[in-house]
């Protein structure tokens, strides 16, 4: 449909592997902001749980405009 996901695998260690499909606004600096989200999950993650983050895999998986509706309410269809 479109929207962002986010998989999580645990491997055989404990560890984690995990997986986000991000879709970013035009204009950004793609390999940086793709970069700081991979930073943020693996600390956010160690510290909440006290496991490893063994990989964190990020995906640009579109590129939206700015001023594109987000989404498409029923009102706006009828």
């Amino acid at each position: 449909d479109g929207s962002s996901s986010v998989t999580i695998k645990e491997d055989g260690d404990g560890s984690y592997n995990i997986g986000v499909k991000l879709i970013l606004t035009f204009g950004v600096q793609l390999a940086k902001v793709a970069q700081a989200v991979q930073v943020a999950i693996r600390e956010q993650v160690e510290n909440m749980t006290n496991k490893e983050v063994s990989k964190v895999n990020v995906i640009v998986d579109g590129i939206r405009r700015e001023d594109a509706p987000t989404e498409t309410s029923e009102e706006e269809l009828s």
